[in-house]
C-alpha cells in the first residue's frame, strides 16, 4: 500500500450529499421563533421571548446552508448559448 491513500470510486460515491433538509429545518425554526411571543401569558416569559433572539442567526444559517446545498447539487454547468453563434437560428436569417 502506498503512502498516499486514494479513495476507491465506490467510496467517493458513498459520501453523503446535502439535500437542503437542514436549511428547511433551520428556516422553519426561525419562523416558529417569531411566533413564540404569541403564546399565552401562562407560558413563562423566558420561553416566550428568548427564541426571538435566535431568529436572525437561524435565518442566516438557513440561507447559507441552502446556498451551499444548491451549489453542491448543481453539478457542472454548460456555457450559456447567446443565440448569435454560427449555428443559431438568428444567425441564419438576416435582419
Amino acid at each position: 500500500m502506498s503512502s498516499a491513500h486514494r479513495l476507491e470510486p465506490s467510496e467517493e460515491e458513498a459520501r453523503p450529499q446535502l439535500t437542503g433538509t437542514w436549511s428547511l429545518m433551520m428556516g422553519s425554526a426561525a419562523v416558529a421563533a417569531i411566533g413564540c411571543p404569541l403564546l399565552p401569558e401562562s407560558v413563562p416569559y423566558q420561553l416566550r421571548f428568548l427564541p426571538v433572539y435566535f431568529v436572525l442567526p437561524l435565518g442566516v444559517w438557513a440561507v447559507a446552508s441552502g446556498i451551499i446545498a444548491l451549489r453542491r447539487t448543481g453539478g457542472t454547468r454548460e456555457p450559456a448559448v447567446t443565440g448569435r453563434g454560427p449555428g443559431s437560428p438568428s444567425a441564419r436569417w438576416p435582419r
